[in-house]
């Protein structure tokens, strides 16, 4: 394992520059406003105090900011991201990145991607302590497994039950989606969808195999119920978690890849912000 100790100076490193780096190495910021930028898997950077920029390419790296205004970036897999104190911006690119602002005002960003039939977590987000914005870019096969629930179809008359074709009580739900541990009511949310559903989302395609969720182009909704795997949702009336299911603004009306984030522990619509 190599150990690289930065000075209390503002400082620059860049694992391509240096000989001695790989994966699975240690850098400390130490104080001052440093700028750390990696390229490898499993690696420690460790801002110190200070208005520090840490940046890594690969999988599984710890990139913690310490005290300072700072500024968190990752593109891979499984990473772990902590502002520390101070207000500071977090942007994850991947799937089961781990981000948590920690105290202050932080801005938090997802980019997060589920091939057709993938079931997982995208990213994970934790404001912490402070009023926090959440910006979240996920792109998931959403379908629903389990087609034949809703409220019951009573014999005499025409037709299915109700809940067949859209989403109703006791309908799985599968995709790659992003999660919320804490969101407190008021938080701002982007998702790039502005247009919230006048009723409930319809499923293209009903019967047993999966079917997919359809929303039009701009367009959002709250389920609420129980989030009970990662990437497995349970809608239920009384749940204890909301899944905000969304088709950004501006590409068309998508017919397969829709996001998704499920808000953790909340249980009322009116409490988030769609800014």
């Amino acid at each position: 394992m190599a150990r690289f100790v930065l000075t209390n100076r503002d400082d620059v490193f860049d694992s391509r520059d240096e000989p001695g780096f790989h994966g699975g190495s240690q850098i400390y910021g130490g104080n001052g406003d440093d700028e750390i930028r990696v390229f490898g898997n499993a690696n420690a950077l460790l801002g110190g105090n200070g208005k520090d920029v840490l940046v890594a390419f690969g999988d599984h790296n710890i990139l913690d900011g310490g005290n300072g205004k700072d500024v968190l970036r990752v593109i891979g897999d499984g990473n772990r991201l902590f502002g520390g104190n101070g207000v500071d911006i977090l942007v994850a690119v991947g799937e089961g990145n781990r981000m948590d602002g920690g105290n202050g005002v932080d801005a938090l960003t997802s980019v997060s991607f589920g091939r057709l039939g993938q079931v997982g977590e995208g990213n994970v987000l934790t404001g912490g302590h402070g009023f926090d914005l959440f910006t979240l870019n996920n792109r998931s096969d959403l379908r629903v497994v389990n087609d034949l629930h809703g409220e019951p179809y009573v014999l005499p008359g025409p037709g299915p039950g109700p809940g067949i074709g859209v989403v109703s009580q006791g309908d799985i739900i599968v995709g790659v989606m992003d999660e919320i541990t804490d969101y407190t009511a008021g938080e701002r949310l982007r998702i790039g969808a502005h247009h919230e559903a006048s009723g409930p989302v319809e499923i293209n395609g009903p019967g047993l195999g999966a079917t997919r969720l359809d929303l039009a182009d701009g367009e959002y909704a709250f389920i609420r119920g129980d989030q009970f795997m990662n990437g497995r949702f349970e809608v239920d009336g009384t749940g204890d978690d909301l899944l905000l299911v969304y088709d950004a603004s501006g590409g068309g009306d998508a017919l397969f890849l829709q996001g998704a984030v499920v808000l953790q522990g909340v249980t009322d619509p009116d409490s988030v912000f769609i800014a």
